[in-house]
């Protein structure tokens, strides 16, 4: 339920007994911090994460690794295999069986265990038109194209 809160500290101190708070979790921690984020009533802060759907993202794994770390669904399962090669999260969206939310989600999650990496668009290179410096059109010359006016 602590995935959904917005900010606030917190820490964390390895082996101390929390009293009356303890609770034991039966869960691998990717799939704790999956479920968790799963479970976030907002998307706000996968957002901030994928902020542009030209983004390109790419697995820093094998597919078959990173599905080894969660248990998934069938609906999540072609994604891993999507993003063995570098794929824009606009065609991610388009092509996958998740509705955007659940997908950010995914993606945030695999993100923060380093799974994923994100990266920008490669710019895209003008094509150089030859000659392009003597296709300067003045008004002049389109004058000329016209034909004469009658008055």
């Amino acid at each position: 339920s602590k995935f959904g809160v917005p900010s606030g500290s917190w820490n964390f101190a390895p082996g101390k007994d929390a009293g009356e708070e303890m609770i034991t979790l039966n869960i691998n921690t990717p799939d704790l911090i999956k479920e968790g984020i799963g479970r976030m009533d907002s998307i706000a802060r996968p957002l901030e994460a994928f902020s542009s759907l030209s983004q390109n993202l790419r697995l820093t794994c094998t597919p078959s690794e990173a599905a080894a770390m969660f248990s998934l669904s069938p609906e999540e399962t072609p994604l891993l295999e999507a993003m063995r090669q570098p794929v824009q999260l606009g065609e991610l969206c388009r092509s996958s069986l998740l509705k955007p939310a659940p997908l950010l989600k995914l993606l945030w999650a695999l993100l923060i265990l380093e799974v994923l990496e994100v990266s920008a668009p490669a710019p895209k290179v003008a094509a150089e038109v030859p000659g392009a410096e003597e296709m300067e059109v003045t008004g002049d010359d389109l004058s000329d194209l016209l034909p004469p006016s009658s008055s």
